[in-house]
Formats: structure tokens, sequence, C-alpha cells
């Protein structure tokens, strides 16, 4: 089982639509950390999947500690269209766990892959990093 860090924009939780430039795992088609600011943040990256993947665990890390907010909306879309994984309205902390909140396991096809993910009312700090650990 291989463990990979993400959000480094969510690619970044996740990518530069709003923030500085995040890293992504060419492996895993999403990002390792994603800055926050102002209490929201929205990506849409797209990498490229080499080989399938399960995800079983992807808990949230916040700096600082005790923020808090809502993923408005995850979905991740793999090559054939298809949606491989997605959820909305889920409330964060430091600590939670996506797939096992939103009913996973993620299991990503090789080829195209497509992660959306937006979220907001991150406070009390407005500058805020929002990171996952994926695992599978």
């Amino acid at each position: 089982m291989s463990s990979v860090k993400i959000l480094a924009i969510c690619a970044v939780l996740i990518l530069g639509l709003f923030a500085p430039a995040a890293m992504a795992d060419a492996n895993m088609g999403v990002l390792k950390s994603i800055p926050i600011q102002g209490g929201s943040f929205k990506v849409n990256p797209v990498q490229h999947i080499n080989h399938q993947e399960t995800i079983r665990s992807a808990v949230v890390a916040l700096e600082p500690a005790n923020e808090t907010g809502t993923i408005d909306a995850i979905v991740i879309t793999g090559p054939n269209g298809k949606r491989e994984f997605g959820c909305s309205g889920l409330k964060v902390k430091d600590g939670t766990d996506l797939i096992q909140s939103c009913g996973g396991p993620a299991v990503l096809e090789p080829g195209e892959t497509s992660y959306m993910a937006m979220g907001s009312g991150f406070d009390p700090n407005s500058k805020v990093i929002l990171s996952v650990d994926l695992k599978s």
C-alpha cells in the first residue's frame, strides 16, 4: 500500500485558481496541499493517472489545527467521464477522513483524471493550509 500526501492545492485542494501554484503527484493525479485565502478555495486540475489506485483513506490536516470549514464539493472524474468519487456539504476539521465520511473508497482508473474541489467557511484564520494524507 502506498501513502501519498495531497493537496499542495487539492492541487492546489487542488490548485491554482486562487492561490500560488501547488504541487501534484503525477501518480495519483491529485494535489498535496491547498492554501486557503479568505476562508474559501476552488480548484480543478487535470492529471494523468498511470495505474489504477484505490484510495481508502484521505485524512485532512489543517494549519492551524483549530480551523474548521466545509468542503462544498469534491468530484473526481475519470478518463471516460465516469464519476470515480464525490461528496458535498461535508464539515471538516483536523483529522476528518474524507473517504470514510463520503462513503468511499475512491477507485481511480488510469488516464486523464479531473479533480474538482471547493470549500468555504474556514475560520477563524484568514490564511489556512489544507492538506490530505492519502492511503491506498
